[in-house]
């Protein structure tokens, strides 16, 4: 196809049928019928061309270039072929040894995720049985995985479009051959993500993760919990990306931009949206995860995704986010809890950039401010939230101290602080607390 937004752009699996079989065929739209077959194709040459092929041993077929020579045919079985685009016929070479391994493949379903069609269907049969029947089922932006008519396995996909840069164009033209024909004149890149999701469809984080090009790659040095895909530039074998290339490198800077834009439109229905954060740093470093974890530096500083605990729909950047986890704005309210952190770490928040609290330290490394235990002593030593405090608010706050300090220490760093209301409504220390 010449649509580059299509798997059949990248040519992906004739390179493979051809070390399995030396015989196969292709029929399309039910009339047209061709076969590469490396044993005829030979048979067809010239005669001049056999002699020079033919050594002590007999004809080298070997030195023909069957698998681009399409020979006209009839398909070699009656087939009910109705509802299928192309049948593809592959006569194997060791059918008895690829059985288990074709079987261990269909098993590891992943590789279908990134497929356009919204089903797919794959069986293998032996003999007229059935081994395994694998499945890809579609429905707008979640995909179910299937084996044996069982879903073992539930995917939420989203694709997005990055512009080639005039500086892309450049590295293209000084270096034509390490580019793909195919893709030295597209004008975009298509990058699409991927989050598992369990039964209850809450977001399940991927530990050692691989980039993919349609079919898995051996990368995995971004140690991100979802799958990423792209058209990347790859050695030959399709499993090593090649880490100077500037079109490989453009991907890596967008993909953080991308991801956190659409964590934006999920965050809120998504309260776990959390653990699909990629952490701020590579599991290896190298070119391309340096510029993906640059990259990422900007997007926490430039995106609001994270969701308001206080707004509804309301998103909020990481470094204008707080999380109350001293639970003060519970007891003096949240504008005066605000006005105290003001003063007391020169740092303004909103009332409504309070985001959920998660016990993760993600956000954390984001750069949300959050307050906890150890702020405790701090906020009441400054005394801001104490001024005209009344003796119900004084009331909660005893009853708020007594939940929250456990320790020994904490209680003993509290002897000295002057929180409690007295008989001319001044504060005084309790001598005996």
């Amino acid at each position: 196809t010449k649509n580059d937004k299509k798997v059949g752009y990248k040519g992906i699996g004739f390179k493979a049928v051809f070390m399995q079989s030396s015989l196969v065929y292709i029929q399309s739209g039910g009339d047209c019928c061709f076969k590469f077959d490396k044993k005829e194709c030979f048979d067809l040459l010239s005669q001049k061309l056999k002699t020079e092929l033919i050594g002590p041993n007999g004809p080298s077929y070997d030195d023909v270039p069957w698998q681009i020579i399409p020979i006209e045919t009839e398909p070699p079985l009656e087939l009910n072929i109705n509802g299928f685009n192309v049948v593809i016929y592959i006569k194997m070479s060791r059918p008895v040894e690829l059985l288990p391994r074709i079987d261990k493949l269909l098993k590891e379903t992943e590789f279908l995720l990134f497929l356009k069609a919204t089903l797919v269907s794959v069986s293998l049969f032996d003999n007229n049985k059935l081994i395994t029947g694998i499945s890809r089922t579609r429905r707008d932006e979640i995909v179910e995985l299937a084996v044996n008519e069982t879903v073992i396995s539930r995917w939420m996909m989203h694709a997005e479009s990055v512009d080639v840069t005039p500086e892309v164009r450049e590295y293209i033209a000084q270096n034509v051959s390490s580019v793909p024909e195919k893709l030295r004149d597209t004008n975009q890149i298509e990058v699409t993500f991927s989050i598992k999701i369990g039964d209850d469809g809450k977001f399940m984080p991927l530990h050692n993760s691989v980039v993919y090009t349609y079919l898995p790659t051996s990368y995995g040095n971004l140690g991100v919990p979802y799958l990423i895909n792209a058209n990347f530039i790859t050695d030959a074998g399709r499993q090593q990306l090649q880490k100077d290339s500037a079109w490989n490198k453009l991907i890596f800077r967008e993909a953080p931009r991308l991801f956190l834009r659409w964590m934006s439109t999920l965050s809120h229905v998504h309260p776990e949206y959390y653990k699909v954060l990629p952490k701020r740093r590579a599991e290896l470093s190298d070119k391309l995860s340096d510029v993906f974890f640059d990259a990422l530096t900007g997007a926490i500083r430039e995106i609001a995704f994270l969701p308001s605990a206080t707004v509804r729909d309301k998103k909020v950047l990481a470094a204008d986010a707080y999380i109350d986890r001293v639970g003060f704005s519970e007891v003096f309210g949240t504008k005066k809890f605000l006005d105290s952190v003001s003063t007391l770490f020169g740092c303004k928040y909103e009332e409504d950039c309070e985001v959920l609290d998660v016990d993760d330290s993600i956000l954390s490394s984001y750069g949300v401010k959050i307050f906890d235990s150890d702020d405790v002593l701090r906020l009441l030593v400054d005394g801001k939230m104490l001024v005209g405090i009344t003796a119900e608010d004084d009331f909660k706050l005893i009853s708020f101290l007594h939940k929250r300090l456990t320790s020994t220490e904490e209680i003993e760093n509290l002897r000295p602080v002057a929180f409690l209301l007295d008989d001319t409504n001044g504060l005084c220390v309790d001598r005996i607390i």
